[in-house]
């Protein structure tokens, strides 16, 4: 009997809970385009661990999940270059939001989005051309969240 080997581009692990080491035992799916996580347990470590593994990235869902803040800076780095969509709502980003240039989707729903920004932070937004949508439903945001988020939309 004769198997064609196929490469696997898409994985939705959301909502089953699952819990570490999920994206050690996922890094060999080095050609998945779209991961979804949302409701999994994973953590800054795991994504400044194990993200990087995944370079044909364009549509990452982490929603709900506990990373926070250093996992979006971590993000910015230019790790996953050809991500596009990105989804960090119902998690606990707050003061490091992932501004990357290529990114034409971005949720952050359900956030608290505040404290202060960086001078890099507001040139990142000013970059951000390619945005298309950008979702904060029930976001709370304070004066420097709000004046961050104007220099993103113009």
């Amino acid at each position: 009997m004769y198997y064609k080997a196929v490469a696997l581009t898409a994985l939705c692990c959301a909502g089953t809970g699952m819990r570490p080491p999920l994206l050690g035992h996922l890094t060999a799916l080095r050609c998945l385009t779209r991961l979804h996580l949302g409701g999994c347990d994973i953590s800054n470590s795991d994504i400044t661990q194990h993200i990087a593994a995944f370079t044909a990235l364009q549509d990452l869902d982490l929603w709900g999940c506990t990373a926070d803040d250093p996992s979006a800076h971590y993000l910015t780095t230019g790790i996953l270059p050809n991500l596009s969509k990105l989804s960090m709502a119902w998690s606990q980003v707050a003061s490091a939001l992932p501004l990357l240039p290529g990114l034409t989707y971005l949720d952050l729903s359900h956030c608290k989005l505040g404290g202060s920004f960086s001078d890099g932070e507001f040139a990142a937004a000013a970059e951000m051309q390619q945005l298309r949508v950008v979702l904060l439903v029930q976001t709370e945001v304070d004066a420097m969240g709000c004046e961050l988020l104007e220099t993103l939309l113009r």
